[in-house]
């Protein structure tokens, strides 16, 4: 398995050395490095060595091919992206999944009218506000051109600017500073929204870096090459929300054209696993003695696939044990190769003993024990045009009392 738009470039490069040697002279090698490079720098380059003695001048060192070794080369940042953007997706699932679905109806238990009203005021959830205190996202803006830069809160106040590159007003929730050109504004933990005025003709750049926690890396959204000219400006929302649609990020210019993102540094997709629910289910087997006694619990538990490791002896005083099977009367018999798809009861069958000796069984399921036994006959019965025949039981040895009843 790779993931979409993922291939791998394999290639030999061979490297020849000659090398003098004191027992052989002049010894040339030839070093064969077998490379498989992938298009993206998240997956490793992977290099196996092999080695081969071409020649040599003298001495009885004999022409080899073998393995020399094997190497890897990656790029740990892309590969550190590359694990947090599974985590994070695999983590949120997995949230909303096992509790987050749930908060807002626990939320309505713990807390009084005023928690509740406030979270409504701040267009909040309680399951939304769990999700941030597990996470702590933060966004961090990249602006590389000649323009100024202006935050506002989500209540269009003004609380955070860079101007002529200079940081010309502070905010204690988040951090500005400006290097060269390129003006930062880190750690936005709120929704904000910030605009950015053309100071000059030319294009910019925007980038956003989402975080989870302090230094966590999730994702990177890029505006890249973005026109303008002197006095113009755009804007862009930065969502409050952990990962959320890349078109939240979009530019907004003044004529409220919008300009999608450019790119969006996701490594890989994520692809469900199948459900393997049914597989690793295990189920409860429950033994009726059908007259007898049984050794142990009367319950057993399946393994995953679904079987018994064992079947439990019984025993019935005149009787010997026939086996287990799946009614009372009738029925399969069980073994520890029978497949149990969901919890079962089923059923001990007894085949009477002659001349009062009495029987027992083994754990496998088979019929043991002293005494000749009879043998069980089924008994069954026609289909009638003015009336129906119903027997009880329908399996019986030789000498068992047969109710038949016809209405």
């Amino acid at each position: 398995w790779k993931p979409d738009g993922i291939s791998a470039t394999n290639y030999t490069l061979p490297l020849v050395y000659e090398m003098e040697t004191k027992d052989y002279g002049r010894v040339t090698v030839r070093f064969d490095c077998e490379i498989q490079a992938y298009n993206n720098p998240a997956f490793g380059m992977f290099i196996d060595v092999y080695y081969t003695i071409i020649s040599r001048e003298n001495g009885n060192l004999s022409a080899k091919h073998e393995f020399l070794g094997g190497g890897v080369n990656y790029d740990m940042q892309a590969f550190a992206d590359t694990v947090w953007d599974l985590v994070e997706g695999e983590l949120k699932s997995a949230y909303d999944l096992a509790w987050g679905n749930s908060a807002n109806e626990v939320a309505d238990w713990l807390f009084d009218d005023t928690v509740k009203k406030i979270l409504n005021d701040k267009k909040t959830t309680f399951k939304d506000e769990v999700w941030k205190l597990c996470t702590w996202p933060t966004k961090n803006v990249v602006n590389k051109c000649p323009t100024n830069v202006y935050v506002y809160d989500e209540s269009n106040n003004l609380c955070g600017a860079i101007e002529d590159d200079l940081v010309t007003k502070t905010n204690e929730n988040f951090g500005l500073y400006v290097e060269g050109d390129t003006k930062y504004i880190i750690e936005l933990e709120d929704g904000y929204t910030v605009k950015y005025v053309a100071t000059d003709n030319g294009t910019m750049d925007v980038i956003v870096m989402e975080y989870a926690g302090y230094e966590t890396p999730m994702r990177q959204i890029e505006h890249l090459n973005v026109p303008l000219t002197v006095t113009s400006y755009y804007t862009q929302s930065i969502s409050d929300t952990v990962k959320p649609q890349v078109e939240t990020y979009a530019l907004v210019s003044e004529s409220q054209t919008v300009l999608p993102a450019n790119k969006e540094k996701n490594l890989l997709q994520l692809t469900p696993a199948e459900d393997d629910t049914e597989m690793q289910n295990t189920f409860t087997v429950t033994f009726d003695t059908n007259g007898g006694t049984i050794s142990g619990s009367t319950t057993l538990t399946t393994d995953t696939d679904g079987k018994l490791v064992r079947l439990p002896s019984a025993h019935r005083s005149g009787y010997t044990f026939a086996g287990w099977f799946t009614a009372a009367y009738d029925g399969v018999q069980i073994t520890t190769n029978h497949v149990f798809t969901s919890d079962t009861t089923v059923y001990a069958h007894w085949t009477k003993n002659s001349g009062g000796s009495s029987g027992g069984s083994s754990s496998d399921g088979n019929s043991s024990g002293g005494g000749s036994s009879s043998a069980s006959y089924s008994i069954t019965t026609g289909n009638f045009a003015h009336g129906s025949v119903s027997v009880s039981p329908k399996s019986a040895s030789k000498g068992t009392k047969v109710t038949i009843t016809a209405t």
